[in-house]
């Protein structure tokens, strides 16, 4: 076996680390008879040979070994090598420019693969069938589905068939009445052909699917199910999915993930399909009723027909919108949180704190630790009255003691429990509708010691309009979750004011006792609550920092304090292109920076961090100074990707500091001319193709040429940023495209994170159609945005 390894010069062909020298002893450990050796080689194939799907020149030159091991009696998991023979040569499995000459290799080799299709072991035959179905060898695949027993591998010999065009519709219909999961597989194929799936079949599929949930194929690189209901058509998709209603538990919970996947797959999937979430939603089982909500999370807007059930699950299990925050419930529950099996102290410990503040030591001990911890300072007494002050601060009994140095819980990791699922996700989908009914869940979790996964959303563009009873909540919450050194829910708090503005007036009391905890999200909202926040201005001033400074700033026009932070950043080693952002909006008024700008935009960056520190410099020197000439060649470099010379980048690379430099560049206009050939080679780059296009249309760029790289961005991700460039340059001859794409049934590609999916993309169609009647009419306004 392996005859013939030890003659080639492995050192002569790439890996995924360079010269793969390594590669015979990999192989021979694969071979090993002991499975974990065997195991430890296949791990080593996988990273130096094959790895992360990439293709190499060795990988080439290993072909062949890989063949003799898969066929070779005795070698430890054939199915595996098997499995991964016929992966290489499938591209959407596998990349890189070595992968046409690998499937030439297998497909030459291919013959070698014929006697597993027989071998003894179904899970041999089985990912036989997969290898040889990928390399086309159809005569042994034909043989073996005459007399093939096994569901499991009759399933893989008809997906094998079908890939190659040799499964009909009389073939596949004759299957569906088998058993196993060989009528889940008929359904699949199916779906790879784009068939609607044949009434008679269905009820079939369905109970195959509920009776064979573990089934996995090489064929789907999803879970079956899921796939299927990403492919079929909206009526095939609504046969089965009531087929499956109609199943056991699994088949229901199942249906749930299902449903998922087609509502990120399809716009009009999740109206359509709602009267089978509600049914879902209703089940007697907690897994199917998890799952449903799940998806519901993921159907958009058309959840609000649903919204009476999720508020019912978002109320949760024993959590009553009556129970008052506690400071020392929400300690305990803090220190408690990440150990097995504990709770939180008996509610009816509140009374005994009020009349003795050091109770809470007493009663919780570990939270009497956690505050010698903040303190700094030790010994009991010393805890008792500490843990006291926070929670007479908490209470509201008496003022805060403002010299307290709050370093401990700037340290501590402090977070809450996480209100239960599925009324946790129930929770997040109402609040997302901004469904009024959202607010009394929301509350009562927080009351409880909870924090909610909503709480992010609230936070983050899905909060609720003004609401003097939630407002009156967050600032009793803030108070609490800075005496419980919670420091996630105080930054999740104290976030969900911003968007508020002055009305969040009656919070700064609290908003200051948050600042030298949470600084960065506390000095927003006091810039955005404006003049009512000026009894702030002595502890942001204080506090210190370029995000306190800049809201001094904001509210008073005095640079003093954000001056001194910058000036501060730039002698240090610490440089952050964020925090000297906040400079950048000073413009002249960042003269006495000059010097230290000019400093450090003449250190040559060696990584995308300090290209983008450089940028941000340069940025504040130009507004300083409105000489071009000083930062032209920094934007260059930026553009040319000079930090990034002592690395390898693939031709999809993305490149903050290129995104940043082309925003610089356009601002720049007229004075970066010279800079148009550069901005047109990163048009392709999905983070830097809206600012390149938008500098090189200041620059006097013909709009004309720019409309497809945008058009391009928009679909990619650019979203509302290509959008308004597009409305900017009048770009008329993107209204056909943008009509086309606002109007889809198929969801656009990345518009979102996962769990942001439809939401973004709901947000994208509604964009883009007011982009339409912007660029028709004319106005480049946000009148028709939401």
């Amino acid at each position: 076996m392996l005859e013939g390894l030890g003659d080639i010069d492995w050192s002569a062909f790439d890996g995924a680390y360079g010269p793969c020298a390594e590669a015979p002893g990999i192989l021979r450990a694969v071979a090993d008879p002991d499975p974990e050796a065997a195991g430890e080689g296949w791990f080593e194939f996988c990273s130096s040979i094959w790895h992360q799907g990439t293709v190499y020149p060795v990988t080439v030159r290993a072909v062949p070994f890989l063949i003799e091991l898969a066929v070779t009696d005795g070698v430890h998991r054939r199915d595996r090598l098997l499995h991964a023979l016929g992966s290489l040569t499938d591209p959407d499995r596998c990349d890189g420019p070595d992968l046409p000459a690998v499937r030439e290799a297998i497909v030459a080799g291919s013959a070698a693969l014929r006697p597993p299709i027989g071998d003894p072991d179904p899970a041999v035959r089985a990912a036989a069938a997969y290898a040889l179905g990928r390399c086309g060898d159809l005569g042994p695949l034909q043989d073996r589905w005459g007399t093939e027993q096994d569901p499991a591998v009759r399933a893989a010999l008809l997906l094998a068939l079908h890939h190659n065009g040799a499964a009909g519709e009389g073939l596949l219909r004759a299957a569906s009445a088998e058993s196993g999961p060989v009528p889940a597989a008929v359904a699949l194929a199916y779906s790879k052909g784009a068939l609607a799936l044949p009434r008679a079949i269905v009820t079939a599929a369905a109970a195959s699917f509920a009776a064979c949930k573990e089934w996995q194929t090489p064929w789907s690189r999803q879970a079956v199910l899921d796939e299927v209901f990403e492919r079929l058509d909206a009526e095939s998709v609504d046969a089965l999915a009531a087929a499956l209603q109609d199943t056991d538990r699994r088949g229901r919970e199942m249906l749930g993930h299902a449903l998922l996947i087609r509502f990120q797959a399809s716009r009009s999937a999740p109206a359509v399909l709602m009267p089978r979430i509600r049914a879902l939603l209703t089940d007697p089982d907690a897994a199917v009723v998890e799952a449903a909500v799940t998806a519901t999370a993921h159907a958009g807007t058309a959840a609000s027909e649903v919204a009476d059930l999720l508020a019912h699950i978002a109320a949760g299990p024993g959590v009553s919108a009556s129970v008052a925050v506690d400071p020392a419930v929400v300690a305990r529950v803090v220190v408690d949180s990440g150990k097995p099996g504990s709770v939180a102290a008996d509610p009816g410990v509140s009374a005994r704190v009020a009349a003795d503040p050091g109770e809470l030591v007493r009663v919780a001990p570990e939270s009497g630790e956690m505050f010698r911890d903040a303190s700094g300072a030790g010994g009991p007494d010393r805890n008792a009255a500490r843990a006291g002050e926070m929670v007479r601060d908490a209470a509201g009994a008496g003022e805060p003691d403002r010299d307290r140095d709050p370093a401990g819980l700037r340290r501590g990791a402090g977070d809450l429990p996480v209100y239960p699922e599925p009324a946790a996700t129930a929770l997040v989908t109402l609040v997302r509708l901004r469904d009024r009914r959202s607010r009394d869940p929301v509350l009562a979790a927080w009351a409880a010691g909870f924090r909610t996964a909503a709480d992010d959303p609230l936070g983050a563009g899905y909060g609720p309009e003004f609401d003097p009873v939630v407002l009156a909540a967050l600032r009793r919450r803030i108070t609490a979750m800075i005496a419980a050194g919670a420091r996630r829910p105080l930054v999740d708090a104290v976030a969900m004011l911003e968007g508020w503005g002055p009305r969040a007036a009656p919070a700064v009391p609290e908003l200051i006792a948050a600042l030298p905890v949470v600084d960065a999200p506390a000095s927003r909202v006091l810039a955005a609550i404006g003049p009512a926040a000026h009894q702030a201005l002595p502890a942001l001033r204080q506090v210190g920092g370029t995000r306190a400074g800049h809201a001094v700033w904001q509210l008073t026009g005095d640079s003093e304090t954000l001056l001194a932070a910058t000036a501060d950043l730039l002698g240090s080693r610490r440089l952050s292109a964020y925090e000297l952002g906040f400079a950048a909006d000073l413009g002249v008024g960042a003269g006495p920076l000059v010097p230290l700008l000019r400093t450090a935009i003449a250190h040559e960056p060696a990584n995308i961090p300090e290209a983008e520190v450089r940028l941000a410099a340069a940025r504040l020197l130009w507004g300083a100074t409105g000489d071009a000439g000083e930062v032209l060649p920094i934007v260059e470099a930026a553009l040319r990707g000079d930090h990034l010379r002592d690395f390898e980048t693939s031709p999809d690379w993305t490149d903050p500091a290129v995104r940043n430099a082309a925003a610089l560049a356009a601002d720049l206009a007229p004075a970066g001319e010279r800079l148009q050939p550069l901005l047109r080679s990163v048009l392709h780059d999905r983070l830097a193709c809206v600012p390149a296009a938008r500098a090189l249309w200041r620059h006097g760029a013909d709009p004309a040429g720019l409309v497809a790289p945008l058009l391009d961005g928009v679909a990619g991700g650019a979203g509302s940023q290509a959008l308004d460039l597009l409305v900017e340059m009048k770009a008329t001859s993107a209204v056909s495209r943008l009509t086309e794409l606002a109007d889809s049934d198929e969801r656009s590609d990345a518009t979102g994170l996962w769990d942001d999916i439809v939401w973004a993309d709901e947000r994208f169609q509604r964009e883009s159609r007011a982009a339409v009647i912007r660029i028709r009419t004319g106005v480049s306004s946000d009148t028709f945005r939401e």
